[in-house]
């Protein structure tokens, strides 16, 4: 086969025309930009709450059940964090039920309420949280 016969593939771009309501095809290569990603909306997987803007008993419950602060915020609704705070809370019940048997607990005794309000409230659990996980 003949090589010259074959058009370059070149990207094409679109241009609508004002007034027209065409859309052309314009045999210009496409300009092609590049930019960064930012994710300046997604928290960093590390503690991004500073332990100054927890209370101290949750700070205190969150360390000894070895959960990340970040998952203590309750401003981010994302089904990804939901999900990470679902699966933190069965840890953290499992966890502090093997502190209290062997002894290693400190602190007051904990109720399910209590583990359940360190990600959520209670109310919000109940109705999305229990019912989709």
């Amino acid at each position: 086969m003949d090589d010259d016969a074959h058009e370059p593939s070149i990207p094409m771009t679109s241009t609508y025309v004002p007034h027209s309501g065409l859309t052309t095809r314009v045999s210009t290569p496409a300009t092609r930009v590049s930019t960064p990603a930012t994710h300046s909306n997604t928290p960093a997987p590390s503690d991004s709450i500073t332990t100054a803007s927890l209370d101290p008993f949750k700070e205190q419950i969150l360390s000894q059940l070895g959960i990340a602060f970040h998952l203590a915020d309750r401003s981010d609704h994302s089904l990804h964090i939901a999900y990470q705070k679902y699966k933190a809370y069965l840890e953290a019940c499992h966890t502090y039920e093997m502190k209290v048997a062997d002894g290693s607990w400190i602190g007051n005794k904990l109720t399910a309420v209590d583990l359940i309000q360190l990600f959520v409230s209670k109310s919000f659990w109940h109705s999305h949280y229990k019912k989709l996980f």
